[in-house]
């Protein structure tokens, strides 16, 4: 997880990590935890953190592990649409 990425956008959206906690009504150490590495977040709080944050969740998600491929558990995908590319002119 990209810690300094969080805290910027905290920072920018003029809010904290204490604010964060409430909003999604989690305790302050387990935000703490989550941008040491030591808690991952949910799919569902990543969502929750973009909006809060004002951010898209396509940014937050990356910021997760930027290092590696996302992986989403099976038990959180909710729903999945599949979206193809049309040409314009055919």
């Amino acid at each position: 997880m990209d810690a300094m990425w969080f805290q910027q956008a905290l920072e920018r959206a003029g809010t904290s990590q204490a604010d964060l906690a409430r909003h999604l009504r989690l305790a302050p150490s387990a935000i703490s935890r989550m941008l040491k590495g030591e808690r991952q977040m949910k799919l569902l709080e990543a969502v929750q953190v973009s909006a809060f944050l004002g951010v898209s969740q396509e940014d937050v998600l990356r910021q997760l592990n930027p290092a590696e491929e996302l992986r989403i558990p099976r038990a959180e995908v909710l729903e999945c649409h599949l979206v193809v590319g049309v040409d314009q002119e055919g």
